[in-house]
């Protein structure tokens, strides 16, 4: 370990020494390769262990270490103005090799930054997951194990935990990428994820996948509720998504495989499916909503309007729920293309192209807005977006929208977890007061992809009021009100989309 960090200690003063055949034993050669031609100060790492201490770390030059063999490390590339190395003159990337194997091979759209462990067991972090097969059966032996599946056939899946004699609370996430990928107990990074879905405390996805396609499954606990005990899982296709395929019916499935006799409906017939119909979940945001701190370093933040400023900031952080209850699908579709060195993005009504993060978000899907005791809308409101997919169902249906192919099915629900950037609203330094939490989806009423439009409008909002307190040491507090009214727009109308704008005239 002193030999490591001597190196370490050398390395930062700018010498890089190629010392490979120089490893112990029990050592590994690792080698850090960055390619980037523009804002090279920006861009540094550190190589960790679970516990935070740092073996390695360095800038655009890379650099050669010996390190502990299967000691399950962490790359971790970062960039101080968090727009990664790419797509200013030309696309960077970065890669790490481990005894001549290229095992990251990353891209440069990391943002702020990414981490990817590597020299793990197999199994024990994502770049090294251990290859599964769809009608088999798997038992971990390690705390949230990894499997890598690629669809040999697309249709629908069922991945479970269920029935399958496991003690303890287990959880599964999936993912469709590897390199950088963030993980924890929450729905960060996932396509879908699922804990408590049966009686047993078990977990259960059921999802639309593509063929070819690899997808990446975290197989864990919640809270370390198994202690390392084995759990037992299995992967199993459940046939062929059946539905319309005909685009012109009102009943038209973008996901359908094979389209049986006489599925289709059409405009006109009295059995046609009146639309989706999309509802913010109320219970969610007041069960979830907590005043919280954080530390602000981060530019995109600022520029996306999720905070006010920099430093310490206080924010009411809340999850939020979206549930379509409706009789067809809301579907959104492929984000546009992402643009490629020195093109401007495309122009769309509902994408924006936030070139901070460098990805797309969907406009109008959902708005965070808290108005003051006057109905007043105070200036710390936000927009989400970036992704919208069939997080959970209901018995019986099967999720297929993802970030890829956004929407939610008729019967599922995404949701925003609390523990996400941006979910919250920032109140730095605002006064005591009775406020009101709106959160409103698809606010600008647009009909999805396929024309469809929803029922009712009237459920698109949710309010939560709280009374904000400070006690002696000017710390924010909140205590829940059931007693306002429902809030009303300045036009009069009970959940209205009117707001005065910044001068004060009412839907100007």
């Amino acid at each position: 370990m002193l030999r490591v960090l001597f190196y370490v200690f050398l390395f930062s003063l700018g010498t890089t020494f190629a010392f490979g055949q120089d490893c112990e034993e029990d050592e590994s050669f690792v080698e850090v390769f960055i390619y980037a031609q523009a804002f090279v100060n920006e861009v540094g790492y550190a190589i960790t262990d679970d516990a935070g201490a740092i073996y390695a770390s360095g800038n655009i030059d890379g650099g050669e270490y010996c390190l502990p063999s299967q000691a399950c490390l962490t790359f971790f590339i970062y960039d101080t103005f968090g727009d990664g190395i790419c797509c200013q003159y030309e696309d960077g990337y970065y890669e790490v090799f481990v005894n001549g194997d290229l095992i990251i091979d990353g891209p440069g759209n990391y943002g702020s930054g990414a981490m990817t462990p590597f020299d793990c067991t197999e199994g024990a972090a994502c770049i090294e997951a251990t290859e599964a097969e769809a009608d088999n059966t798997y038992t971990n032996f390690i705390d949230d194990q990894w499997y890598s599946f690629t669809p040999d056939t697309s249709g629908n899946y069922r991945i479970s935990t269920c029935d399958l004699g496991n003690s303890c609370n287990t959880a599964l996430w999936l993912y469709d990428y590897c390199v950088g990928v963030e993980y924890d107990d929450t729905n960060v990074s996932t396509i879908a994820w699922s804990y408590e879905a049966c009686e047993t405390d078990q977990a259960e996805i059921n999802i639309n996948l593509q063929k070819d396609e690899t997808f990446f499954i975290r197989v864990g606990d919640v809270a370390t509720a198994c202690n390392m005990a084995p759990i037992t899982w299995e992967l199993e296709y459940m046939g062929a998504a059946l539905g319309c395929m005909d685009s012109t019916a009102c009943n038209y499935d973008a996901f359908a495989q094979i389209q049986p006799e006489n599925a289709c409906i059409y405009p006109g017939d009295p059995n046609c499916p009146a639309g989706p119909d999309l509802v913010v979940n109320q219970n969610t945001i007041a069960n979830s909503l907590i005043v919280a701190s954080i530390e602000n370093e981060d530019d995109c933040l600022v520029e996306e309007g999720c905070v006010n400023g920099f430093g310490q900031r206080e924010v009411l952080r809340f999850s939020t729920v979206i549930f379509n209850q409706g009789e067809v699908d809301y579907y959104i579709g492929q984000p546009p293309s992402n643009p490629q060195s020195g093109e401007e993005p495309e122009t769309s009504t509902q994408w924006e192209w936030d070139p901070c993060h460098n990805h797309w978000h969907n406009e109008g899907y959902a708005e965070y807005i808290l108005y003051d005791a006057d109905n007043n809308p105070t200036p710390v409101g936000s927009k989400v977006g970036f992704c919208v997919l069939d997080l959970q169902c209901q018995d019986g249906i099967t999720g297929k929208y993802n970030c890829g192919n956004m929407g939610i099915s008729s019967g599922c629900w995404d949701e925003y977890h609390a523990s996400l950037d941006c979910q919250w609203v920032d109140i730095t330094g605002m006064d005591t007061g009775l406020y009101t939490l709106v959160v409103r989806v698809n606010w600008d009423q647009s009909p999805d992809a396929n024309g469809k439009v929803e029922t009712n409008y009237y459920n698109n909002w949710a309010q939560v009021c709280f009374n904000l307190y400070r006690d002696l040491d000017n710390e924010p507090y909140l205590i829940l009100s059931e007693s306002c009214e429902p809030y009303v727009d300045c036009t009069g109308e009970i959940y209205g989309p009117a707001i005065p704008d910044c001068e004060g005239i009412c839907n100007g």
